[in-house]
C-alpha cells in the first residue's frame, strides 16, 4: 500500500487489531495481513453481540484501510493467473462482493 513499508503496515494492522480486540492465537505462524484473516475480523465486527453503538464506522474504517486499497488488485492478479480455474471462480466472487462492500460504505 502506497508510502508504507511491510513492517510498518502490518504494525498499524497490529495495533488496530488489538484496539478492537483481536490478537493472533499465539501458536499460529501466519501474519496477520492475509486476505482470509482480514475476511475474519471483518466477519467478527459484523457479527459481535456486544457490538459497540460506532460499530459501523469500525467495520467501514477496517475495511476502508485494510481491503478496499488491494483487493482489487489481487483479484485480478488471481483472474489472470494460468491454471487457476476454480479460484478465478473465487476472485471474481471475492471482487463483486468486495465491490458490493466498498458502494454500501460510501452510501452508508
Amino acid at each position: 500500500m502506497s508510502g508504507r513499508l511491510r513492517g510498518q503496515l502490518l504494525a498499524e494492522l497490529r495495533d488496530d487489531l488489538a484496539r478492537i480486540g483481536f490478537a493472533r492465537v499465539e501458536q499460529s505462524s501466519e501474519y496477520e495481513d492475509h486476505l482470509a484473516a482480514l475476511c475474519d475480523v471483518m466477519r467478527g465486527l459484523i457479527t459481535d453481540e456486544d457490538s459497540a453503538p460506532n460499530a459501523h464506522a469500525s467495520q467501514q474504517l477496517f475495511f476502508l484501510n485494510y481491503l478496499a486499497p488491494w483487493y482489487g488488485r489481487v483479484c485480478s492478479a488471481i483472474d489472470t493467473a494460468g491454471q487457476t480455474f476454480f479460484y478465478r471462480s473465487v476472485a471474481k466472487f471475492t471482487d463483486a462482493f468486495f465491490a458490493n462492500e466498498s458502494e454500501y460504505f460510501e452510501l452508508a
